[in-house]
C-alpha cells in the first residue's frame, strides 16, 4: 500500500505542476490542500479502525467502510474537511488575498481524496483490490481475441474522432459574447462525449452480448477508462475549477 512519501509526493507535484502552468492561479495553499487531503484524508478511517480495534472493532470497521471509499469521503467528511481547510488558508494566508473560499476548498477536498485512490487501488492489497480486480477484468483473456468489422469501425471510428475532433477545436478560437473561448471546455465536452459512446460500446460487448465477445481486442477499456476519469481526469478538472479568477482585457483565464 502507498505511503506517506508516495501520496505526498504525488500530490505535491500535481499541485506544483499546476502552479506552474496556471501562472500561480493555483496557490500553495490549493497544493497544500490537495496533498493533505490525498496523503491523509480517506486514510482518517483506517484510524479510526486502528483506534478502535481493541474496544469497538465493529464499529471501526464501519467507519473505516465508509470514509476509506472515493464516494463516502467526500459525503462523510467532506464539509467538515472543507470548512477546516477554509480556515485553515485564512490562517496561513494572514495579511494577504489568497485564502481559499469554501467552495474552492470542497473541490480540493474531493480531489485530494479521489486522488488518494489513483495510488491505493493499483498498489494495495498486492494489486488486487477489489477495483483494480474489476478493472483487469473488464478486458479479454480468454484465448486470442476476434476482431470483426464493426469492432474495428467503432473503435476506429470513435478514436479518429476523438483526434480530429482535439486539433479543430484547438485549432478554432469562437467569439462569443465579447469573450474569446479557447476551446478548453469543448474539448472536454468533446472527450466526454465520445469516451462515453467508448465506454457504452465496451459496455454493451461485456455485458449485453451473450456470449461475451471482445470490445476492444484484448484491452480492458471498460475499467481503465473508469480509472481514468474517476480518478486522474475527475481530480484535475476540480483542482482547475478551484483556481482564482484573473482578468487580463476582455479575456478571463479559463478554469475548466
Amino acid at each position: 500500500m502507498p505511503g506517506p512519501g508516495s501520496h505526498l509526493t504525488y500530490g505535491l507535484g500535481v499541485g506544483a505542476t499546476l502552479m506552474h502552468v496556471s501562472e500561480g492561479n493555483f496557490s500553495h495553499l490549493h497544493a497544500l490542500v490537495f496533498a493533505l487531503n490525498g496523503w491523509l484524508g480517506p486514510d482518517i478511517g483506517s484510524f479510526f479502525e486502528w483506534t478502535l480495534q481493541q474496544h469497538s472493532p465493529k464499529l471501526g470497521t464501519f467507519v473505516m467502510d465508509i470514509v476509506h471509499h472515493p464516494l463516502g469521503y467526500a459525503l462523510s467528511l467532506g464539509v467538515p474537511m472543507a470548512i477546516f481547510y477554509k480556515r485553515l488558508s485564512s490562517i496561513l494566508s494572514t495579511g494577504t488575498k489568497k485564502s481559499l473560499s469554501l467552495a474552492h476548498s470542497a473541490m480540493l477536498v474531493v480531489a485530494g481524496g479521489l486522488s488518494h485512490f489513483t495510488l491505493d487501488i493499483p498498489f494495495e492489497e498486492n494489486g488486487a483490490s477489489s477495483q483494480q480486480k474489476w478493472i483487469l477484468s473488464t478486458g479479454w483473456w480468454s484465448g486470442k481475441p476476434a476482431m470483426d468489422l464493426m469492432t474495428i469501425t467503432v473503435v476506429g471510428g470513435l478514436s479518429s474522432g476523438m483526434v480530429a475532433g482535439f486539433y479543430h477545436i484547438g485549432r478554432s478560437a469562437v467569439e462569443k459574447n465579447g469573450r474569446l473561448i479557447e476551446g478548453p471546455l469543448k474539448t472536454h465536452l468533446l472527450l466526454l462525449t465520445t469516451s462515453g459512446v467508448y465506454v457504452l460500446w465496451c459496455y454493451y460487448c461485456m455485458y449485453l452480448v451473450s456470449p461475451r465477445v471482445p470490445a476492444v481486442g484484448e484491452e480492458a477499456d471498460l475499467g481503465v477508462l473508469y480509472f481514468v476519469w474517476v480518478y486522474i481526469l475527475l481530480p484535475l478538472g476540480l483542482c482547475s475549477l478551484s483556481m482564482n479568477r484573473k482578468e487580463s482585457g476582455n479575456r478571463e483565464d479559463s478554469i475548466v
